[in-house]
């Protein structure tokens, strides 16, 4: 039997990261276990930024709205910096937050659930083709 090599590994590990970040963007509220699956992708993955935003969602799910702008504000330089191939979908996260916002200026927290699931289905989600 081939053991998958140690690329393979790595790489379907950041892919599950991503995909826990991109699926912050569709929920709610985050769990406390989520910042901290974020958090130890970021260490492993300092350069993957659909982390730093996942982490910047997770942020924001927690009503920490200064911070989460911080957050992915530091993603959207450091991105712009590395000429990385997300900033199109990390563009689109910040106007949806923008969108969201004028709709609700107290911040996220539990919505109308018609509107959070229209909400829902259009959330912006990281092409994996492109980083």
């Amino acid at each position: 039997t081939m053991r998958p090599s140690l690329k393979k590994w790595t790489a379907l590990a950041r892919a599950n990261y991503d995909e826990l970040a991109a699926l912050l963007l569709r929920v709610k509220r985050a769990m406390p276990e989520d910042r901290v699956a974020l958090a130890r992708g970021a260490r492993l993955f300092p350069d993957d930024f659909v982390i730093q935003i996942g982490l910047a969602q997770v942020s924001r799910l927690e009503g920490d709205s200064a911070r989460a702008r911080t957050e992915l504000d530091a993603a959207l330089v450091a991105i712009r910096e590395k000429g990385d191939g997300s900033l199109l979908w990390a563009r689109s996260v910040a106007a949806a937050w923008a969108q969201e916002d004028a709709r609700n200026p107290q911040g996220p927290g539990p919505r109308d659930d018609i509107e959070a699931t229209a909400r829902e289905k259009s959330a912006p989600r990281p092409d994996a083709s492109v980083k």
